[in-house]
């Protein structure tokens, strides 16, 4: 929050100004504050469905490892404090892979980003931008790697697709960085 915050939002009040953008953009001042309140009420449902399957995921474990509650059906306090405790949530499969479709949603929107941000930037700091963004990119490209090679997946669909995505949207940002 406080890279997006202090770094990229000034940044994005520069960028929208810029000479390159046709003038409808330069209608409203605030569309990088805009982009960013968007950005932010648009995660709360992310995070809330995600948030609902973790819980739906800890009930299917309760029952399975034997964790009831007196009233059947029900997860009092305490059952909910024990799988907390157990570590259900830390090593299920399935909370691993929500965890890294979201990640994955996360970094490819911000490469599509940092893509635009490329696409606009003047020549004088541009290649000084690219080395930058070359490393941030390779280390969130392995980080990202690591997290998809953890799914088990039983085909190479998920992982390819979801690789091929992450390669070709900092690419596309670019595109609609110089398009604009």
């Amino acid at each position: 929050m406080a890279t997006a915050f202090i770094h990229l939002l000034p940044e994005s009040f520069i960028r929208f100004q810029s000479e390159c953008l046709t003038g409808g953009w330069h209608s409203y001042r605030a569309y990088g504050g805009l982009f960013c309140m968007s950005a932010s009420f648009a995660l709360q449902p992310v995070e809330l469905t995600a948030t609902s399957s973790l819980e739906a995921i800890a009930k299917i474990n309760v029952g399975v490892n034997g964790l009831h509650t007196e009233e059947k059906g029900q997860i009092g306090l305490d059952t909910k404090e024990q799988i907390r405790s157990d570590g259900f949530l830390e090593n299920d499969e399935r909370v691993r892979n929500v965890s890294t479709f979201i990640l994955e949603l996360g970094i490819t929107l911000h490469s599509a980003i940092i893509g635009i941000t490329l696409g606009t930037i003047d020549r004088e700091t541009f290649n000084t931008l690219l080395v930058a963004l070359v490393f941030h990119q390779f280390f969130e490209g392995i980080a990202l790697g690591t997290r998809i090679n953890d799914l088990n997946s039983q085909s190479l669909v998920n992982p390819i697709i979801m690789d091929n995505l992450f390669s070709v949207m900092t690419p596309i940002g670019v595109a609609i960085g110089m398009g604009d």
